[in-house]
């Protein structure tokens, strides 16, 4: 799939789009502050690089689901632009959980009848 084709600003959000929304529903933050708490929440096992945190933050700002907060001050003399959660975005978020929740009902109901999910029998 061409990489425009792609970009997921629709239902559900990616994992990677859920963890940054997660994180700024705590409270608005940078992208430094945004990774740093994604690494905290996921226990270590989600480690953003500076691309692939900016991208995500594009679609997300582009879909309505954030947007920048006021700038901070993030060290001596250096302002960096803070996100916040939109009310779009909250919705996106329930709605993510809704979809997965059902999801994750319906492979349990499955795997109940016996039916084998992941790996294929030859």
């Amino acid at each position: 799939m061409p990489k425009s084709q792609s970009r997921n600003t629709g239902l559900p959000l990616t994992e990677q789009e859920l963890l940054i929304m997660s994180s700024l529903m705590a409270s608005p933050k940078h992208g430094y502050a945004i990774s740093k708490h994604v690494l905290e929440i996921s226990e270590g096992k989600v480690k953003f690089s500076a691309a692939t945190l900016y991208e995500n933050i594009a679609k997300l700002l582009e879909a309505g689901y954030i947007e920048r907060a006021e700038e901070k001050e993030i060290a001596p003399g250096e302002r960096g632009k803070t996100y916040r959660v939109t009310g779009a975005g909250a919705h996106a978020v329930d709605e993510t959980w809704l979809i997965l929740r059902r999801a994750g009902s319906l492979v349990k109901r499955g795997a109940a009848k016996g039916y084998a999910f992941g790996a294929l029998k030859a």
